[in-house]
């Protein structure tokens, strides 16, 4: 018995195995399916996000992280159609040429640096929605490019262990297959121990815990910024107020799930890269027969992310809408007209209002202005009447004094 065949018994992974050779046949095509909706959903995203009216901190990294997306995908469906459906994924001498043998290398490469890219874009972004840091596209695209840079760096012992290797098949035709390092050679051993760690720490475990915390902060804050944002939305009577509160309640929420779907996806992974290493004949009896699975949730992670935005944004919605529902676009014209007109019907009857209500203040004013005059006269002229009266009393009085 061979080694391979030791160690699938050791670890009681059979059904595992044989399940993997049943699934290999379909995954080229799941595979493609799900890239082929990927891609789309991924260029409707970089398109959307790069609108005028998207531009902020938040939307320039999910910017780079759709690209990042899209690169990926783009690259897996050459090796899907080639290595799963042309062929079927058995080692052939028709599908294991030179030039897809170099394929192979180059892809591995390109997608692993691409994959890290997009785990550690995550972990910034759930950095930047945490502090809330408010900054221009130049400030969020020196990040972007320091992630790649970095991606770049710490990749670099994967890039000096994956090489290409020729092989003789039964019928001696030439196979290309990817070559495994000697295990008596002492810098083919610590290249492959160094780029254990980096892929184990660096890759996987150290983002998700990052992001872990981070998505954890950012729930605390979102269930404590939702009870201040309700108090004041009851204190204040701007509706310009209340729609950015609960637009950056959205879009919160919606980094929650974007970090928790990178969770699901890569947490698995770091553990399970970690026994590889650790664990002997971990590896081949139960990462190598994972290896299909793990690609296609990592894969259904790249696509998704399109989906969440439009049930999750409404920002979002409504601005792919406009651009790629002609539809939309007339019924939201009608719709903003209409509105428009009852905003301008609306201010007219407020100033009619209050125009009316200062014309019958003017006139409560006057009428009370007269009253107030006609009281004075009218007190005036009774005391004119009463001096007169006084007058005539008097004279009665003397005239009756002479007679008597």
């Amino acid at each position: 018995m061979t080694n391979e065949t030791d160690y699938v018994i050791v670890y009681g992974t059979q059904n595992l195995v044989e399940f993997s050779k049943r699934y290999a046949k379909w995954h080229g095509w799941v595979s493609l399916i799900i890239c082929s909706l990927g891609i789309i959903g991924n260029v409707f995203n970089i398109i959307v996000l790069t609108r005028k009216t998207m531009i902020s901190t938040t939307n320039y990294l999910l910017t780079a992280l759709a690209v990042s997306d899209l690169f990926t995908m783009l690259s897996y469906v050459p090796f899907a159609l080639h290595f799963y459906i042309i062929f079927e994924p058995m080692v052939s001498p028709e599908r294991d040429t030179k030039t897809w043998g170099k394929f192979l290398v180059f892809h591995l490469n390109f997608t692993v640096t691409t994959h890290t890219t997009a785990i550690w874009l995550g972990v910034v972004l759930s950095a930047f929605r945490y502090s809330f840091i408010r900054g221009s596209n130049r400030f969020s695209s020196w990040w972007i490019f320091g992630v790649y840079v970095c991606s770049v760096i710490i990749l670099i012992p994967m890039y000096l262990s994956v090489r290409l290797k020729e092989e003789t098949s039964g019928n001696n035709n030439s196979i290309y297959v990817i070559a495994e390092p000697p295990p008596d050679s002492s810098y083919s051993l610590i290249v492959t121990r160094l780029n254990f760690w980096i892929h184990a720490i660096l890759i996987k475990l150290l983002p998700c815990i990052l992001m872990l915390v981070f998505g954890l902060l950012l729930v605390w804050t979102l269930k404590r910024t939702e009870t201040k944002s309700l108090q004041l939305r009851r204190q204040s009577r701007s509706e310009n107020f209340k729609v950015r509160m609960r637009e950056h309640a959205r879009t919160t929420r919606m980094l929650v799930v974007v970090i928790t779907l990178f969770l699901i996806t890569e947490l698995p992974q770091g553990f399970l890269t970690l026994c590889s290493g650790s664990m002997r004949g971990f590896h081949r009896a139960v990462y190598t027969p994972l290896g299909d699975i793990m690609d296609l949730v990592a894969l259904v992670n790249n696509a998704i992310n399109f989906t969440c935005y439009c049930t999750m944004s409404k920002q979002f919605r409504q601005t792919f809408l406009k651009l790629f529902c002609p539809q939309y676009r007339q019924t939201e014209t009608a719709t903003e007209y209409s509105v428009s007109r009852a905003l301008i019907s609306r201010t007219f009857e407020q100033s009619q209002r209050r125009r009316s209500s200062a014309v019958s203040h003017q006139t409560r004013l006057s009428s009370l202005a007269s009253l107030f005059c006609l009281s004075v006269n009218n007190n005036e002229e009774d005391g004119e009447v009463d001096q007169g009266v006084t007058e005539g009393n008097e004279d009665e009085l003397k005239i009756q004094t002479v007679a008597v």
